[in-house]
């Protein structure tokens, strides 16, 4: 139970955030395959292709990413450990900033608009922005026990708003000071996982492979069946993703013990690493492609090609944007810290030993 608990790191869960950037990148650019319309397709080869174009939701992977990013946020701090503001804020913003910057000035060099407060992939990036902003005050006022009260508030704010736009499609239909309180509550989801992590990893029983398979599938089904709803009935992303935000939870529960018990595979933990670099820079790799050779390819061999090309640029985005920028927000985090050792000692100092991020395998290593 001890070494369950003093885990600095969360093992896999690089993997699924790699799992669900390159839902997120499929839902952008298609398959790497290039399949037929539907429509052109006999039955039952019209439902399957369906079915799996459906199950490829880049939304439903971003909601994803708001519960993983509340797990990594809370973990370091579950069992009461205080943070320093100053370098818990330095250390946020400097690697989710420069990147963003290098991003926007690379699509503005090639006329390509990214609004930073619109509907582009950065949305998602200003609301957890919002929520690193707004956790260390929430963290202060929430006791431990009443974190499921605080997700049944922020649901019910989060559905009011909703229904103010009821037949919205896409999840950021509510602006700026809006789609933070929509993905609210699948963010605090992420920080319940955190705070139950000692409780449900302690009780020693671990999926097995059959029960793990079963659960991915679900939720690709989860996936499929709110795309069919978005684009075929009245009920957007907004509700329907939000709602499946306790089916996430209990997902990444089941990852989680999973990958406890089952060391992940290396490779697949390192290419996670660049995460944010493929979320952040697969639109400009588009669009540069489009520049350079035209319209993105349909035929196999071509298309191969094309998702290489997509792969080397953010590759090269990792390495001089993402990488960087997380070893000088690293680096200033420590210095801040050591900094506040010196400089404010008595009992009424924040703890100031820094926390470890489950998902930085750099800092665990």
């Amino acid at each position: 139970m001890t070494a369950v608990r003093n885990l600095a790191r969360v093992n896999g869960l690089d993997t699924i955030r790699l799992a669900l950037a390159m839902l997120v990148v499929f839902g952008h650019l298609g398959f790497v395959v290039s399949l037929p319309d539907p429509e052109s397709l006999a039955f039952p080869l019209n439902y399957s292709v369906a079915v799996f174009n459906n199950s490829l939701n880049g939304p439903a992977a971003v909601v994803c990413f708001f519960v993983v990013s509340g797990f990594c946020i809370h973990y370091p701090y579950r069992n009461g450990k205080e943070l320093t503001l100053v370098p818990y804020f330095a250390k946020r913003h400097i690697r989710i900033w420069i990147p963003i910057g290098v991003v926007v000035a690379g699509a503005a060099w090639i006329n390509v608009k990214m609004n930073i407060l619109g509907d582009s992939v950065l949305w998602s990036l200003i609301a957890e922005e919002i929520y690193y902003l707004i956790y260390p005050v929430i963290r202060r006022v929430n006791k431990p026990s009443s974190w499921a009260k605080m997700i049944g508030f922020a649901y019910l704010i989060s559905l009011i708003l909703v229904a103010t736009k009821p037949f919205a499609q896409n999840y950021p239909s509510f602006g700026l000071t809006g789609n933070w309180i929509v993905g609210f509550p699948c963010w605090l989801c992420g920080c319940l996982l955190a705070q139950n992590f000692d409780r449900f990893s302690a009780v020693g029983r671990h999926p097995s492979i059959s029960k793990m398979l079963v659960w991915r599938a679900g939720m690709l089904l989860v996936g499929c069946v709110t795309s069919i709803c978005r684009f075929h009935t009245p009920l957007g992303y907004p509700l329907t993703l939000t709602l499946a935000s306790p089916l996430i939870y209990f997902w990444l529960r089941t990852e989680i013990l999973f990958y406890l018990s089952r060391p992940p595979n290396p490779y697949l933990e390192r290419l996670g690493m660049m995460t944010y670099s493929i979320y952040l820079a697969h639109v400009v790799s588009r669009y540069l492609w489009v520049e350079f050779w035209g319209s993105p390819p349909t035929a196999f061999w071509i298309r191969l090609l094309y998702f290489s090309w997509i792969a080397g640029t953010v590759t090269l985005f990792y390495v001089v944007a993402e990488r960087p920028s997380h070893q000088l927000a690293r680096l200033c985090a420590d210095w801040l810290t050591d900094r506040a050792r010196r400089n404010r000692p008595g009992p009424d100092v924040l703890s100031v030993s820094p926390a470890v991020d489950p998902c930085d395998r750099r800092r665990a290593a």
